[in-house]
């Protein structure tokens, strides 16, 4: 089979006779093994989402046909899963449980992947999907067991590999901090100077790590879950950036016991009401509108019951917390609201409204945060690439073929699908 717009970038003439010669001869290692925290089904699939991976095989239209029917059942699948674990009991909703039942469901695909390709496709795939899964975790399936027995590291040989890698993620992460460290001040210099105040004393101070907040649900369902603001006074992050007293904390576990105790018995009785004014279905137009009207009625006043809930609950965490306290928790809502959109918050939604950006203005900032996107891009790809060619260096040129063996001939995966 012929792989078409390969990359190769092997490290010498000697090394790529060496390599086309163990490949020939069905040498080459099995990466299917190889310890992936998603459970390496998912990365197969991400793999095959890339147009330029799908050209590369050359795929006949009956293997096109076949991926489409298993990425179709896959997404069904996925769904299902995904809409059962959300009918779940709080308790037993669980992210650990919702990853065993998503990694479930793609260990169901694999097979068909593995049917619906040639034999030398499927392996080319599972280079690519280390190569991959390489880049996305920046070097760290580089400590799997299977890559480090491939490359036959010495046990002093091993702790230095780890010792480079270490280093080396470090080091690349501050270099990915700075190339991003200019962006937010770029996007802010098309604010107006009373944007930027109110944008400032609106979202306060940014949250240690951001990608940690809870994130806020405002299409939450009734009966799961807790408003805003009592949600995010649960973490001990939050918490400690609030300066809560050990006072404060027991009041608040109070709250939130209370609050779960009285949704609960507003869903019994919004559950009650159902079953009081439950009735045959109409056949006829006028009892199908007289239904619709009661069932709008019924959740105009659940919403009004809930608001009241909220309102109440809401009085009562004001008066446990000092006003620095309460304007914080309200600057770190916002916070997370913004931030399950975006890095940059100032691109949300929710900057816009609190701080009336224009149309012209999102316009703008979009354009810019687009430019310096495609910037940063391009020096992050030369960045990773410097960085994986030092941690190789460590290697001797038998354990370097060896990589490129295990990792197949470098590929540039485009972005689109």
């Amino acid at each position: 089979m012929q792989f078409k717009n390969l990359n190769t970038r092997l490290p010498a003439i000697a090394v790529v006779a060496w390599l086309c010669c163990a490949l020939a001869q069905g040498d080459a290692p099995q990466i299917d093994r190889i310890n992936d925290p998603s459970g390496g089904y998912d990365a197969l699939q991400d793999v095959l989402q890339y147009a330029s991976v799908r050209e590369s095989f050359d795929l006949r239209p009956e293997q096109h046909a076949a991926l489409q029917r298993l990425n179709s059942e896959n997404k069904v699948a996925t769904q299902h899963a995904t809409a059962t674990w959300r009918a779940l009991p709080s308790a037993d909703r669980t992210a650990d449980r919702l990853q065993r039942e998503l990694r479930t469901v793609r260990s169901m695909v694999l097979p068909g992947i593995e049917q619906a390709l040639d034999a030398s496709q499927f392996q080319r795939l599972q280079q690519l999907q280390l190569q991959l899964r390489i880049r996305r975790s920046l070097f760290s399936p580089l400590y799997a067991n299977d890559v480090t027995s491939e490359l036959q590291l010495t046990s002093d040989g091993l702790r230095k590999w780890k010792e480079t890698i270490d280093n080396q993620q470090r080091s690349y992460r501050e270099k990915i901090s700075e190339l991003h460290a200019n962006v937010p001040e770029l996007l802010m210099r098309e604010l107006t100077a009373e944007q930027r105040r109110k944008y400032q004393e609106t979202f306060g101070n940014r949250y240690a790590d951001p990608s940690t907040l809870p994130k806020i649900d405002d299409d939450r369902v009734p009966g799961r879950g807790f408003p805003p603001m009592l949600n995010l006074a649960r973490y001990p992050g939050i918490r400690h950036e609030l300066e809560i007293v050990d006072e404060q904390r027991e009041q608040i576990s109070m709250l939130l016991s209370d609050y779960r105790r009285r949704e609960r018995s507003l869903t019994l009785q919004w559950r009650a009401r159902d079953v009081r004014r439950n009735r045959p279905p109409s056949n006829d137009d006028k009892g199908k509108q007289e239904e619709l009207r009661r069932k709008e009625a019924e959740e105009v006043l659940r919403k009004k019951e809930l608001q009241a809930l909220q309102k109440n609950t809401r009085s009562t965490l004001d008066e446990m917390l000092l006003p620095p306290q309460i304007e914080r928790l309200q600057q770190l809502v916002l916070q997370a609201r913004a931030q399950s959109q975006s890095n940059f918050w100032i691109l949300t939604d929710v900057a816009a409204k609190v701080i009336e950006i224009s149309p012209e203005q999102q316009l703008k900032l979009r354009q810019v945060f687009e430019t310096e996107s495609v910037k940063i891009g391009v020096q992050s790809t030369r960045l990773y690439e410097e960085t994986l060619e030092r941690i190789l260096a460590t290697l001797t040129g038998e354990q370097r073929v060896r990589y490129s063996l295990l990792v197949g001939v470098p590929f540039k995966l485009d972005s689109g699908n």
